[in-house]
């Protein structure tokens, strides 16, 4: 992750089109990270000038995005992924990237008498069903570590 190639893929946001094929206008307000990426992610964003550079330039990031949120998970990386490039690969979204909670029943409770269970007690049965899902599909935007 270098500030070219983030910014190149902030300019791939920006440009997305929504769901109904117009101008999505999509800002960059998160990025998704492995932890090992931890590091350069706050390098690059919160440095006043632009990072990893002898310019002194300023930092597009620090200013106009200061109030992107950096989200890191051990989970991301090589440890416990086997994607290729896991280490490398972090993606960003937008304030119009959203994602869904659909609840089909509650918490139901059920009281199971002792004739119907195996060992003739009492067994109380707890169900919960609800799925999360991407309400919609605009707002991403992906990068592997070595192309955008």
């Amino acid at each position: 992750m270098t500030p070219d190639n983030l910014w190149t893929l902030t300019v791939s946001l920006a440009n997305q089109k929504g769901q109904h094929g117009d101008a999505g206008s999509h800002l960059f307000e998160g990025i998704v990270i492995p932890f090992l990426l931890y590091k350069t992610a706050k390098e690059v964003m919160n440095s006043s000038l632009l990072a990893d550079s002898a310019e002194n330039n300023i930092n597009i990031f620090d200013t106009d995005y200061g109030q992107v949120s950096i989200a890191a998970s051990i989970f991301l990386g090589s440890t416990y992924n086997s994607a290729t490039n896991a280490n490398t690969s972090y993606s960003i979204v937008s304030r119009n990237h959203q994602v869904m909670r659909k609840v089909f029943y509650d918490v139901t409770t059920t009281m199971i008498s002792p004739e119907y269970s195996d060992n003739d007690t009492y067994v109380m049965r707890y169900k919960f069903n609800e799925s999360d899902f991407p309400g919609t599909w605009t707002g991403f935007a992906g990068a592997n570590g070595s192309t955008v």
